[in-house]
């Protein structure tokens, strides 16, 4: 029972690791509003865990939330 404790903890470990890892970079339009039917995104986890995510936004809209960017990049695959 220690042993399935100790796989448990290393795996939570791990994927905390793996979530703390994530480097965005936003790209936007400034010169029409956002429009997020043709913004794009491409999500690519690195051979180290970390995950890479290219963020192409169709637009600019200044009132835009970290959360609903989070919503919208989660919509995407992640690709090795």
């Amino acid at each position: 029972m220690r042993a399935l404790a100790n796989r448990v903890i290393r795996l939570e470990a791990r994927a905390n690791d793996a979530a703390a890892n994530v480097f965005r970079l936003v790209f936007s339009r400034m010169d029409k509003p956002l429009n997020w039917d043709t913004s794009k995104c491409t999500r690519t986890r690195q051979a180290n865990g970390s995950v890479f995510e290219f963020v192409k936004l169709d637009g600019d809209d200044p009132d835009v939330t970290d959360d609903e960017l989070d919503r919208f990049v989660e919509r995407f695959p992640v690709q090795r």
